[in-house]
């Protein structure tokens, strides 16, 4: 799925935003997403029904990276991108390193790419608030080798044989078995 912004990541809405699951209404009930996007952020969010593949996909053992793409306030330095790259200190320790690529500077923000394989609460956000850098937009471009591509959002698809095998290979489970 394409998440847009203002939808939930959660199985009902809550506080009147809409959840994700409301643009799936054909999906079986068993459907749990994996991983999070909060509120505010859009992009790529996969759904499945393998619970092993959700747990995988998500836990940071398996190293599954995730790419971002943050619309940040001002243009952070080397000392800032170094930062991230080494880990970042938050309120619940600290972060795995990051990789980090400034990709786009304009008058007053900057846009960061940045490749992380935890999934903690809104941690892009912190993360780039930690080294003064507040973000502004934020999208998920990619879990593991599925990319957003030309999704439109708020459409979703299922993913291909190709794709769904590379990622049960990625997390160490049988290829075969997705196919039975």
């Amino acid at each position: 799925m394409h998440k847009p912004n203002g939808y939930v990541v959660s199985a009902k809405a809550e506080n009147e935003i809409p959840s994700v699951y409301d643009l799936i209404p054909d999906a079986p009930p068993q459907i749990r997403y994996v991983g999070r996007l909060d509120v505010n952020s859009e992009g790529v969010l996969l759904f499945s029904t393998d619970g092993d593949l959700v747990h995988r996909l998500t836990h940071p053992r398996y190293e599954v990276n995730k790419v971002y793409e943050a619309v940040v306030e001002g243009i952070p330095d080397d000392d800032a991108l170094e930062q991230l790259r080494t880990g970042v200190e938050l309120e619940d320790g600290m972060t795995a390193p990051a990789t980090v690529e400034l990709i786009e500077r304009r008058d007053d923000v900057s846009v960061v790419r940045l490749i992380i394989h935890e999934g903690r609460k809104r941690q892009i956000r912190r993360m780039l608030g930690t080294v003064g850098h507040p973000v502004r937009r934020l999208r998920r471009v990619s879990v593991g080798p599925i990319t957003l591509g030309s999704l439109a959002r708020a459409a979703s698809r299922e993913l291909t044989d190709d794709e769904l095998a590379s990622v049960r290979k990625l997390v160490g489970l049988d290829v075969m078995a997705a196919e039975a």
